[in-house]
């Protein structure tokens, strides 16, 4: 009897210490995100970008909205020679529509990227385990570039918190006992669409390739 009584000693004690590193993760994930969010709102008067290709995405993009017109090719890549479609234009304009105010295109953008801290932060506790998973959040959240992103209308930088969500929703997918192929096939075109704005993205299906194989 002694020996049953020690064994569910050690089975509760054992539950306990894991219910407890359970909370102080998300304690510590939590307090990541309320750091990242206060050093965001107080650097981002300071740190929010502009530049000649955000000034011609903005021009653009209130140009679609106000005057209803249609702009067949956008942002052109010097390095490739080439131009990428203009669906970033009607993204933008479709922001200026809702509210004419690049604060506000900003701020959508800021939300994102904290949306996409969490997701990057689900994805890595799937792949890699609770401590990697903190480790790579807290690089996520309050690293200054990640900062500047998170208040740059930049193409690249806009890439970031898309194609976070898109793998973290690939992955969630295989994780399911019998999952979906029209979902998984749609979450393959989403990620192939993201590549036709900034071709970075490509390593998306690189990695989403690697999942599959």
């Amino acid at each position: 009897s002694s020996m049953i009584l020690r064994n569910k000693f050690r089975a509760f004690f054992a539950d306990a210490c894991q219910q407890t590193l359970f909370r102080y993760e998300e304690m510590v994930f939590i307090l990541l995100l309320g750091v990242s969010i206060g050093v965001r709102f107080w650097l981002a008067p300071r740190v929010i970008d502009w530049n000649d290709d955000i000034a011609q995405n903005q021009l653009l993009a209130r140009f679609i909205a106000f005057n209803y017109q249609w702009i067949t090719f956008g942002p052109g890549n010097s390095g490739l020679g080439l131009f990428y479609p203009p669906y970033i234009y009607y993204l933008f304009a479709l922001l200026r529509r809702i509210h004419d105010s690049y604060l506000f295109v900003v701020s959508i953008i800021f939300i994102a990227n904290i949306i996409s801290g969490l997701f990057l932060y689900k994805l890595t506790r799937i792949l890699g385990g609770k401590k990697y998973a903190l480790y790579a959040t807290s690089l996520f959240l309050v690293s200054l570039p990640m900062i500047r992103a998170s208040v740059s209308s930049w193409t690249a930088n806009l890439m970031l918190p898309a194609s976070i969500i898109t793998i973290a929703f690939v992955v969630f997918e295989f994780k399911r006992d019998t999952y979906r192929h029209p979902m998984l096939i749609m979450l393959i075109l989403i990620a192939s669409f993201i590549t036709t704005i900034h071709y970075g993205t490509i390593l998306n299906l690189l990695f989403i390739s690697w999942l599959i194989i």
